[in-house]
C-alpha cells in the first residue's frame, strides 16, 4: 500500500505544471503580442506511462495527465490537455545540480526546494480555440517534492506543493493562428493537493506569444466519427455510431460528444467543450479498457478524470457506466438506465439528477486499500444521487 502511495504523490508532482493557456491584452491573436498565460487544471494520473515517460520501477519516473481550460485574447475559450513527466531527485544526489542553479535563479520557489528533495519536470501541451486553432507549448520545470528531506518518507496529505520554471512555444506543431508564433515565459504555480493525492493545478505563466502576421485560422471544424482510441487535439465535435467504441485518452474536443444507441465511450482524461450525450449507449460486450481505477469500470459510458464545459447527459444506458472523478461545468443527468453504476468524486456546478435507473447508481467509492472514500460535490443534487 506504502508503494502505491508513492506513486500517486509523485505523480501529482508529475503534472504541477498542467496549467497554461493564453489571457490576451485586447489585440486579436493574429495581429498583436499575446500575454498572461494563466489556467486552472485538474490532475491525475497515468500509470501505464507513454512512449515519451515509459513507466519505471526503478528511479521515480512517471507520468501524469491534467485537463484544463483558460481564455485566449478575444476568444471567449480554450480547452486543453497537458503531460509531464517528472524525475525524482535526491538531495545531493550525484549527477544532478541543484534547482538554483543559473536557469532557475529567479524562480520563486527555491525557498520551498532549499534543502530538500525535489523534481525535474518535463511535459507538452495542446491548446484549442473555438477556430480549431492549437497552441503547442512544452514545459521544463523545478518542483517541490512530496517527500520529507529524506527523499523517502511520504508527506502526509493534505499539503500544497510549489513549482517553478519556463514554457516555449513550438512554432511548427502549433496550428492555425498559432502556427509560426514565438514565445516564452516563465512558470510559477501552486498545487494544493487532497487526501487521495490528486490536486487542482493553480498557476501563472508570465510571456509573451508573438503570432506570426497573416496566420489565418484553419478551415470550419467538422464533427469527427470515432470508432477507435484517439488522443491529442481534436478540432470539431465526436460522434459515436451504434455499435461502435469510441476511447479517448488525454484528448481535447473542440465541440460535444454524442453517442448512438449502442455505441460505447470510454473518455479519459479528457475534456471536451460542449455537451457529451449519451441516449441508449452500450454494446453488447464493451470491451474493459479502464484498468483497476474503478470496480465498474467497462459499461456503457465510462467518464474518467474527464472534463466537459457543458451537460453530462446519460438516458437508457445498458451495462452500466463508471462516472468518476470529474467535473461538469452545467448540469450531470444519468437516467433509465441499467447495470451497475458508479458515480462518484465528482465535482457538478449545476444539478447532479439521478431517476429509473436499475439498480441505483453507487454514489461514493472507497478506493481499495486507502482510507480515503470518494464523494460527489454537486451545486444541487436530487432523486437517486442525491447528497
Amino acid at each position: 500500500m506504502f508503494r502505491r502511495y508513492v506513486r500517486s504523490a509523485t505523480l501529482v508532482v508529475a503534472i504541477v505544471g498542467l496549467a497554461g493557456l493564453v489571457s490576451g491584452c485586447g489585440d486579436p491573436p493574429n495581429s498583436g503580442v499575446i500575454r498572461n498565460i494563466q489556467a486552472q487544471f485538474e490532475s491525475a494520473p497515468n500509470f501505464a506511462g507513454s512512449a515519451d515517460c515509459p513507466a519505471s520501477t526503478g528511479a521515480v519516473l512517471v507520468e501524469g495527465r491534467g485537463v484544463g481550460t483558460a481564455f485566449i485574447g478575444p476568444v471567449d475559450n480554450a480547452v486543453g490537455t497537458a503531460a509531464e513527466c517528472s524525475r525524482g531527485v535526491i538531495l545531493n544526489q550525484a549527477g544532478y545540480h541543484a534547482p538554483n542553479t543559473d536557469e532557475f535563479a529567479d524562480c520563486d520557489n527555491n525557498k520551498y526546494l532549499a534543502g530538500k528533495s525535489w523534481f525535474d519536470v518535463h511535459g507538452t501541451g495542446t491548446y484549442t480555440v473555438e477556430d480549431g486553432s492549437v497552441l503547442y507549448l512544452v514545459y521544463h520545470e523545478h518542483s517541490e517534492s512530496p517527500f520529507q528531506a529524506d527523499g523517502k518518507t511520504i508527506r502526509t496529505a493534505p499539503f500544497t506543493l510549489h513549482d517553478c520554471g519556463f514554457w516555449d512555444v513550438d512554432p511548427d506543431k502549433s496550428t492555425g493562428i498559432f502556427h509560426g508564433a514565438t514565445g516564452s515565459g516563465k512558470i510559477l504555480a501552486t498545487v494544493p493537493v487532497r487526501l487521495d493525492y490528486s490536486s487542482s493545478v493553480f498557476a501563472t505563466y508570465d510571456g509573451k506569444i508573438k503570432p506570426v502576421d497573416g496566420a489565418s485560422p484553419p478551415p470550419t471544424p467538422e464533427d469527427v466519427a470515432c470508432d477507435k482510441p484517439m488522443s491529442g487535439p481534436i478540432t470539431g465535435g465526436v460522434t459515436v455510431a451504434s455499435g461502435a467504441v469510441c476511447s479517448l485518452e488525454a484528448a481535447s474536443v473542440n465541440g460535444g460528444v454524442t453517442v448512438d444507441k449502442g455505441g460505447t465511450l470510454l473518455m479519459q482524461n479528457s475534456i471536451a467543450r460542449d455537451d457529451v450525450v449519451c441516449n441508449g449507449c452500450g454494446a453488447p460486450a464493451p470491451p474493459k479498457l479502464c484498468g483497476a481505477t474503478a470496480a465498474a469500470c467497462g459499461g456503457a459510458v465510462n467518464f474518467m478524470n474527464a472534463t466537459t464545459l457543458g451537460n453530462l447527459t446519460v438516458d437508457g444506458a445498458s451495462d452500466g457506466s463508471a462516472i468518476l472523478s470529474s467535473s461538469v461545468l452545467k448540469d450531470l443527468t444519468y437516467s433509465n438506465s441499467t447495470g451497475n453504476t458508479l458515480i462518484a468524486g465528482n465535482f457538478v456546478k449545476g444539478l447532479l439528477s439521478c431517476e429509473g435507473n436499475t439498480p441505483p447508481p453507487t454514489i461514493e467509492y472507497k478506493p481499495q486499500g486507502q482510507t480515503y472514500t470518494l464523494s460527489n460535490f454537486p451545486g444541487e443534487s436530487e432523486g437517486q444521487c442525491a447528497t
